[in-house]
């Protein structure tokens, strides 16, 4: 088994590197943006530019106010993984909780 310090050590400087392969990707990102939305084609690949609609409960509940047929026909119930943490015993909410296949690491280097 590898030295752990060598480990954390690693961890560390890869991600310092990752860090800022991220910042460098995010300004190319924001550069490419300012092409607009569509295809645009290089000779090396192309770029499209989206802008994604992402639904709003809140502005769907101010769209349909008027028509409850259509709120209840677009509404449902669900359990909420916060609520029956605080509302369950312990151990009946164990029970509603699977395990993950891989484990979280955290890694602090001092």
């Amino acid at each position: 088994m590898t030295n752990i310090d060598d480990l954390i050590s690693r961890y560390a400087d890869l991600t310092a590197a990752k860090a800022e392969l991220d910042d460098q990707l995010a300004a190319i990102r924001t550069q490419l943006a300012e092409y607009g939305s569509g295809t645009h084609a290089g000779q090396t690949g192309k770029v499209t530019i989206t802008y994604p609609r992402r639904f709003q409960a809140k502005l769907a509940a101010q769209a349909l106010a008027d028509t409850p047929e259509l709120i209840e026909a677009c509404s449902s119930t669900t359990i909420s993984a916060s609520k029956a943490k605080a509302a369950l015993p312990p151990a009946l909410y164990q029970r509603c909780c699977t395990v993950a296949d891989k484990p979280t690491v955290r890694v602090s280097a001092s």
